[in-house]
């Protein structure tokens, strides 16, 4: 009968809506990785319950909230944080609403770390906070470059790892960091070495 011939005739037209790769292909903008922008840390827990908590009272507050695991020595840990913005100001107005409403959270204002260009202070990881520091050696839009940094840095002996953050333009980096390291002078002395086996520079950064 007429009902199977004419049953298939719309599948083509939702197929033809979705498959638009312009906005896929679109290249990033030029100097995505060097755009300043701004995050809050909100603090590092070994329980992700509590973690997560928190991230739904903040983003009740309608601020976006993120979570990143982190392995550390003493274990799995996640991190809490609020962001990314694109200026310091929009950060600020954000740290302090989160202030207002979770006064026991340390909400710690600090350069989205995807667009590092210099070596973070040792004030860029508070007294008394757990955490640690690594070197980062790059921040990518391609996924292949970074493996293959992170590849060549493995086979040297270096403990170095992948991670992914997504810019204040939204776009996602590939980032390579090697370490942690209990110390920030550990730090710098690992970046020595980076630069001595694999000639590749780095940045000394806070492992968030």
């Amino acid at each position: 009968g007429p009902s199977p011939s004419t049953a298939p005739a719309p599948a083509p037209v939702p197929a033809a809506t979705v498959v638009q790769p312009k906005k896929l292909s679109a290249p990033l903008p030029v100097g995505t990785a060097a755009q300043a922008g701004y995050v809050i840390n909100l603090g590092v827990y070994a329980d992700m319950g509590n973690a997560r908590a928190l991230a739904a009272r903040v983003h009740k507050l309608g601020i976006k909230v993120g979570l990143q695991p982190m392995v550390r020595a003493d274990g799995p840990m996640v991190r809490v944080y609020a962001g990314p913005y694109p200026n310091r100001a929009l950060a600020e107005a954000a740290r302090l609403r989160i202030h207002a409403h979770e006064p026991h959270t340390a909400a710690v204002l600090i350069p989205s770390p995807t667009n590092l260009s210099a070596d973070q202070p040792a004030a860029a990881l508070p007294a008394g906070q757990p955490g640690g520091w690594v070197v980062q050696l790059g921040a990518f839009d391609n996924a292949t470059v970074a493996n293959t940094l992170k590849d060549r840095a493995l086979a040297a002996g270096f403990p170095a790892y992948t991670d992914t953050m997504r810019t204040a333009q939204g776009a996602t980096l590939w980032r390579v960091r090697v370490g942690p390291e209990a110390s920030r002078d550990a730090a710098v002395a690992l970046r020595a070495q980076l630069q001595a086996k694999l000639a590749q520079d780095g940045i000394v950064a806070v492992a968030h």
